[in-house]
């Protein structure tokens, strides 16, 4: 089963580098935190089990989005690679959908397939409480990435990542 879903997964990679297609990911010389808002650093989120780097480390792709909300601070559990601590709210969707990646650069990323190759995925309400973010726990082995997503654009992104077509607004980046 693990070499028919990483054969899958090598295919669908190699697919979507061939054709050009995919996601038009955020270059990795972009700065974060550029507007000031929606960022956090260890610090502020005053939680010992997580560390958290100086900013937003998940950015919009989209240069259109000037409200300074989908910018996120991921942050890693100091005891386990699979929990992280996502801090950021988006200003038209209480619901947040995160995707776990293997972010490579710029322009290349591989998502986290569940046993029935579908991409990993976890919602949240990201306004219940934006002081104490939200924890995540991805049992999928290594990611160093996350994508994120309002949850209206969960099914479209899901299809984005398999088919690397009719891609929504999303943010993404790399936090380890």
């Amino acid at each position: 089963m693990n070499t028919k879903l990483f054969s899958l997964l090598g295919i669908c990679f190699l697919g979507a580098a061939l054709s050009g297609c995919g996601p038009n990911l955020l270059s990795d010389g972009r700065s974060s935190g550029e507007d000031g808002l929606n960022s956090y650093s260890y610090s502020q989120t005053a939680d010992a089990d997580y560390s958290c780097g100086f900013g937003a480390n998940i950015l919009p792709t989209s240069t259109g989005i000037t409200d300074g909300t989908q910018r996120y601070t991921t942050c890693t559990n100091n005891s386990s690679s699979s929990k992280i601590k996502v801090y950021g709210i988006s200003s038209t969707s209480r619901m947040i959908c995160a995707y776990p990646v293997q972010y490579i650069n710029s322009s290349q990323f591989l998502y986290k397939a569940d046993g029935y190759g579908q991409p990993v995925y976890a919602c949240y309400d990201a306004w219940s409480d934006q002081a104490n973010g939200y924890a995540l726990d991805f049992a999928v082995g290594s990611y160093n990435g996350l994508l994120v997503v309002e949850q209206g654009s969960r099914p479209s992104m899901t299809t984005c990542l398999m088919t690397g077509q009719s891609c929504p607004t999303y943010s993404i980046g790399k936090f380890r």
